[in-house]
C-alpha cells in the first residue's frame, strides 16, 4: 500500500472550508479555554489542506501546550490525537503513531472510553498508509468492536469503520472478529 493517502478528509469536502479558516484565524478569545477550541479546530482544518499541513502542526502543538496547563484530560487527549493526525496528513507517519500512543495513554490513564476508537480508527489509517495492513486491520477490528459494543450506537462511525476494513487490501490473512 505504501505511503499514500488512506481515507483521508480534504478541504473540499468541508463546506466553507476558506470561510472556516479565515474565521478561526480572525477570532480572538478572551478565555484559555475558548482559545484552545479555536486552535484545536483551526489546526484541525488546515490540515485537510497539504499546503497547510505543517501549519497545522504547529497550531496543534500550541493547542497542547493550552491542555497541558489547563490539566483537563479529555481536551489533553483530543489535542493529542488532533496532533497525531496533523503529523500524519504532513507525512510524519512515525511522530504520529507515537502521539497515537500519548492519546491512548491519556483515555486510559483517566477512564476516557469514549475517545479510545477514534484513536484506533486514526491510527489504522496511518498503519495502512505505511503499509501496516496487518496491524492497521487490528487497530480497525478494535474501533469496530469498541463502537458496536456501546449501548448508543453511531452507525455513521461504525458504517466508516467497516469501509476502512473493506479497503485494506487483501494479504491473506484471516479477518479478525469484532
Amino acid at each position: 500500500m505504501g505511503k499514500h493517502a488512506f481515507l483521508r478528509d480534504h478541504a473540499d469536502h468541508v463546506e466553507g472550508w476558506a470561510e472556516q479558516v479565515a474565521r478561526l484565524r480572525a477570532q480572538e478569545e478572551p478565555s484559555e479555554r475558548g482559545r484552545l477550541r479555536q486552535l484545536s479546530r483551526l489546526g484541525d482544518l488546515l490540515r485537510m489542506h497539504p499546503s497547510h499541513s505543517e501549519e497545522s502542526i504547529v497550531i496543534q502543538r500550541q493547542a497542547l501546550d493550552i491542555a497541558r496547563r489547563w490539566q483537563q484530560p479529555r481536551p489533553l487527549a483530543i489535542v493529542q490525537l488532533r496532533l497525531a493526525i496533523a503529523l500524519q496528513y504532513a507525512g510524519r507517519h512515525q511522530e504520529a503513531l507515537t502521539w497515537f500512543d500519548h492519546a491512548e495513554q491519556t483515555i486510559r490513564e483517566n477512564r476516557l472510553l469514549r475517545l479510545r476508537d477514534f484513536v484506533e480508527q486514526h491510527r489504522g489509517k496511518c498503519l495502512a498508509e505505511l503499509g501496516r495492513t496487518r496491524e492497521a486491520r487490528v487497530a480497525f477490528c478494535n474501533a469496530l468492536r469498541l463502537r458496536r459494543g456501546r449501548r448508543k450506537r453511531d452507525q455513521g462511525l461504525i458504517a466508516s469503520t467497516e469501509k476502512a476494513l473493506a479497503m485494506l487490501p487483501d494479504d491473506g490473512e484471516l479477518p479478525l472478529h469484532a
